[in-house]
């Protein structure tokens, strides 16, 4: 009867089938890691736009149509007020202010919220709950106020004129004393609202967005 010959393990090889094996198995989960970690960093999943407010200036009063006529003693009214938010952000509110060069700011007591015109005799200021920031003057002089809102905070029609918008008239203005009807006395109100991430202070926010 004729001798059967048993199989030979052949060591090398089966060590090379299991290391075959092992590299499949490592490509596979590697492969899987891989994917999740691409698919996480495209970042659709990681950041998204903020929220942002609406800012809104309302005007009424004496100057509805655009002009207005100063007489002794009698007050004009220019009510303004502005509206923004909500938004995810802290940001800053601006108030650009600007005028004729007639007005002039009471510099003698620091006071930079105080208009004046007419050697004094007819004022109105600017709402305490905006501070002064800038002034500028040229033709026209510019002068900027702000307020710096946390994160969801709003403003619901604050005034930007003091009481209620009252430019008071004295009735002690004189014949010579009172101005000369060509010269404007305008006063041109407008806003903008800048987030306060990224920028130190007001100044350089501000600097930002009046480029």
């Amino acid at each position: 009867m004729a001798k059967r010959e048993r199989a030979k393990f052949n060591i090398p090889m089966v060590v090379a089938c299991v290391l075959l094996c092992l590299t499949m198995f490592s490509t596979h989960f590697a492969s899987d890691i891989f994917a999740r970690y691409t698919t996480r960093a495209d970042g659709k999943d990681l950041a998204r736009v903020a929220g942002f407010g609406e800012i809104i200036i309302e005007e009424m009063g004496d100057f509805e149509t655009g002009l207005a006529y100063m007489i002794p003693g009698v007050d004009l009214t220019k009510k303004a007020t502005i509206s923004f938010g909500p938004t995810e952000l802290s940001t800053y509110v601006f108030i650009k202010v600007e005028t004729a060069s007639n007005w002039a700011i009471k510099i003698d007591d620091l006071d930079d919220h105080t208009y004046t015109a007419v050697n004094g005799k007819v004022s109105w200021k600017i709402n305490s709950d905006w501070e002064f920031l800038t002034r500028s003057i040229g033709e026209t002089v510019v002068r900027v106020y702000y307020k710096k809102l946390d994160p969801n905070e709003t403003i619901d029609k604050i005034d930007i004129i003091a009481d209620g918008g009252k430019i008071t008239v004295s009735d002690t203005i004189t014949r010579k004393e009172f101005p000369d009807p060509s010269k404007e006395y305008f006063i041109n109100l407008s806003a903008i609202a800048v987030q306060a991430s990224g920028f130190e202070t007001a100044a350089d926010a501000w600097a930002s967005a009046s480029k």
